[in-house]
């Protein structure tokens, strides 16, 4: 009777579908962690939860250590930029005197951005230093209007703050058949070079 309700916390559950997976790529001997929300929770959880993965592969393949030849997906973004198929719907760069950053976004409109007379006058005749790409594509052999849309991107401040900061994730909107995923997969794999 006496007491007094100082805070009244609500515990909500929400069911959603989550498509996490693995991949075996044989061909490129790579090991595709497949982990769907990483873009709504916070790094730390999904860092942990990914790590628990790795825990349980090597227990499952009794190895010390699950090498990795792609931990950083820097690569990608430049290499997905000077790609001519596809479009560019969003991405970020600075060039190399710092004179010049632009964030060009064309994600309702769907448009290539690399088009737009404002980023051509901005880049020609300099070297850029790109730091996030959202590219579209329309995988061949796919639904008839199925679009993926790969995302490999640093925010300013994290390229900023730690120019040398990996790129973990790639992440993909679209996707709505095993064709479409094994394309969006296979497209990060060959754009992750020098």
């Amino acid at each position: 009777e006496n007491e007094k309700i100082i805070r009244l916390t609500k515990v909500v559950q929400y069911p959603m579908n989550a498509y996490d997976f693995v991949a075996f790529d044989l061909k490129n001997e790579c090991l595709i962690l497949g982990a769907d929300l990483t873009s709504v929770f916070p790094k730390s959880e999904t860092e942990k939860s990914i790590g628990n993965v790795l825990t349980n592969l090597r227990k499952l393949s009794r190895s010390v250590e699950i090498p990795s030849k792609s931990k950083d997906l820097r690569n990608c973004v430049e290499n997905f930029e000077k790609e001519e198929i596809g479009d560019v719907l969003d991405h970020a760069f600075v060039t190399a005197d710092g004179g010049y950053n632009h964030a060009g976004k064309s994600l309702t409109k769907g448009q290539d951005v690399r088009k737009d007379g404002f980023h051509k006058d901005g880049i020609e005749g300099k070297e850029a230093d790109y730091y996030g790409v959202v590219k579209a594509y329309t995988p061949s052999n796919g639904e008839k209007d199925e679009k993926v849309i790969i995302s490999i991107r640093l925010t300013y401040k994290e390229f900023k703050d730690k120019s040398s900061l990996p790129i973990r994730y790639a992440i993909f909107n679209g996707v709505r058949t095993l064709n479409g995923l094994t394309y969006s997969i296979r497209k990060v794999l060959e754009h992750n070079h020098n």
